[in-house]
């Protein structure tokens, strides 16, 4: 599963920037483990640990405005905490 996670690639203890994150492992403890994709050609680097209270956001899909009406929502966007995400991850 792709998501949106705030990673920095200096120093992954500290807030970062938003990338695109593949999620392989969900721990028991405030990380997941995964790959971390950079850029516009979304280059990888595996192996990587996010601090979920850093932030974790899904990626929603692109609905057309003409499209979209309130049958439409399934859920309101929201911040993401561990139990929540361990939740969303069994979906």
């Amino acid at each position: 599963m792709v998501v949106l996670v705030n990673y920095n690639i200096g120093n992954p203890l500290a807030l970062g920037n938003w990338y695109d994150f593949i999620i392989e492992e969900v721990s028991r403890t405030a990380n997941i483990r995964g790959t971390v994709l950079l850029g516009g050609d979304r280059k990888p680097i595996a192996g990587c640990y996010v601090r979920i209270e850093h932030g974790i956001m899904r990626i929603e899909k692109t609905v057309k405005l003409r499209e979209r009406s309130t049958e439409n929502i399934t859920h309101l966007p929201s911040r993401f905490i561990f139990t929540q995400t361990e939740k969303y991850l069994r979906e």
